[in-house]
C-alpha cells in the first residue's frame, strides 16, 4: 500500500513501503526528515501501560494490535498537529479526519465500562500520549486534556505554572479538575504544529548537549528558563518527549519553544520538599552553567528573585490546603542557592 503523508489537505512525502519520496520536505515531522515513517507513526502511539489504554483498544477492536496499526487506524491524526495519513488515490479530506468530538473520553480518564455500548469511531485517544491516565475534552470550540494525579501533583502543576508565569516565562495553562487538573491545547486547535525534542535529540536529555541544539534556533534563553524553573521548583522528571517545539504549520520553520508543561513531578509530589534533596538536583543545573561558561548569559536574563510573601500568595491563589510558608521558603532557598553557586 502506498501512503500519503499530509498537512492539512497538502501531500508533503509518498510512502511506498516505508521508503519516503519527499513531495514538501520542508514541511514534514523531523523524523520523516530522518526517513523514518514508522517511528514517527509509533511516536504517536497511546501508552499501552496504562490500564485505561488497553480497554480503550480492546473497545476499538485493537486488542493484540502493534503501535503502528493501532495509530493508523484513524489516519495517524493528533489533536496537536496538521500531519495524518492516506492512502494514496483516498479523497479523503482534513475537514474528515480532524477530531470534532471525543465519546471515548471517559473511558481513557476514568476506565468506564460504559463505553463498551459505543460503537468504534474515531477518537484522539488513540494517539494521546504520556504515562497518566487522561483525555482530551471540548469545551467551547477549544481542546482541553483531562490528567488524572493525586491532590499533591496537582498542586505542584499549578504551583510550577504559577511560579513561571510570575517570572514571566511562557507558560501552558492549568486549571484543578475532578481527575486532578485539566490543561488548555497551546496549539490553538492545531493553527501550530507541536513536535517534542524527542524528534530532533532523541531521548538524549543532557543539558549541554540540548542546549547546543536550541542555539541553532535561538531558543536557547527560553530553554534555559526552563531548567532554571525545573531547577527551584524541583521539577525532575523533564525528558525529551515532555518538551518540545511549536512549529509554523505553513512553512514548517520553528516559532518558539512549546509553553512550559508536564510539572507535576514537583515540589511535593513526592512527599515534603527537602532542601538537601533540591540543592542536589540544582547541582545539575549549576554544573551546566559553571562548566560552560554561561554565567553571564544566565545573569543575563535578569530573573525576579521572589520574597516570601510574593510565593505564599501564588500558592494560596492555587486553592489547595498545604503548607504554604514552607513551600515559599523551599523556593527561595533555591533561587539563593542557585544563585551563590553560580560563579563570577
Amino acid at each position: 500500500m502506498v501512503n500519503l503523508l499530509m498537512s492539512k489537505n497538502k501531500p508533503i512525502a509518498r510512502i511506498d513501503d516505508e521508503k519516503i519520496e519527499f513531495i514538501a520536505f520542508d514541511l514534514c515531522p523531523t523524523l520523516i526528515k530522518k526517513g523514518n515513517f514508522r517511528g514517527w507513526v509509533e511516536s504517536r502511539a497511546v501508552d499501552t501501560h496504562r490500564t485505561n489504554s488497553r480497554l480503550l483498544k480492546r473497545i476499538q477492536r485493537l486488542s493484540g494490535e502493534n503501535d503502528y496499526n493501532v495509530v493508523m487506524k484513524y489516519n495517524a491524526a493528533t489533536i496537536t498537529d496538521n500531519f495524518w495519513v492516506k492512502e494514496e488515490g483516498s479523497e479523503l479530506t482534513f475537514d474528515e479526519v480532524m477530531f470534532k468530538n471525543n465519546r471515548f473520553d471517559n473511558v481513557a480518564l476514568n476506565g468506564d465500562i460504559n463505553g463498551f455500548s459505543i460503537k468504534p469511531e474515531r477518537t484522539p485517544e488513540l494517539t494521546n500520549t504520556g504515562s497518566y491516565e487522561k483525555c482530551w475534552r471540548r469545551e467551547n470550540g477549544y481542546w482541553w486534556m483531562y490528567k488524572r494525579q493525586s491532590m499533591e501533583e496537582s498542586y505542584s502543576e499549578i504551583m510550577t505554572e504559577k511560579v513561571g508565569v510570575y517570572l514571566g516565562f511562557d507558560m501552558a495553562h492549568y486549571e484543578r479538575a475532578e481527575c486532578g487538573v485539566k490543561t488548555l491545547d497551546f496549539t490553538d486547535n492545531a493553527r501550530f504544529n507541536f513536535e517534542s525534542a524527542f524528534e530532533s535529540v532523541g531521548d538524549n536529555d543532557d543539558y549541554a548537549y540540548n542546549y547546543e541544539f536550541m542555539k541553532e534556533y535561538h531558543l536557547e534563553k527560553d530553554y534555559l528558563k526552563m531548567i532554571y524553573l525545573d531547577s527551584i521548583c524541583m521539577s525532575v522528571d523533564r525528558h525529551t518527549r515532555n518538551f518540545g517545539f511549536l512549529k509554523d504549520s505553513d512553512n514548517g520553520k520553528f516559532i518558539k519553544l512549546a509553553p512550559n508543561y508536564d510539572n507535576n513531578i514537583s515540589l511535593i509530589s513526592r512527599g515534603d520538599v527537602s532542601l538537601k534533596a533540591g540543592e542536589n538536583f540544582a547541582d545539575f543545573f549549576i554544573e551546566f552553567i559553571n562548566n560552560n561558561r554561561l554565567n553571564d548569559t544566565f545573569r543575563d536574563l535578569k530573573i525576579h528573585m521572589f520574597d516570601k510573601d510574593e510565593l505564599i500568595k501564588l500558592s494560596v491563589d492555587t486553592g489547595y490546603e498545604v503548607n504554604h510558608e514552607k513551600i515559599a521558603e523551599f523556593i527561595i532557598h533555591m533561587q539563593e542557592y542557585i544563585n551563590k553557586s553560580i560563579k563570577k
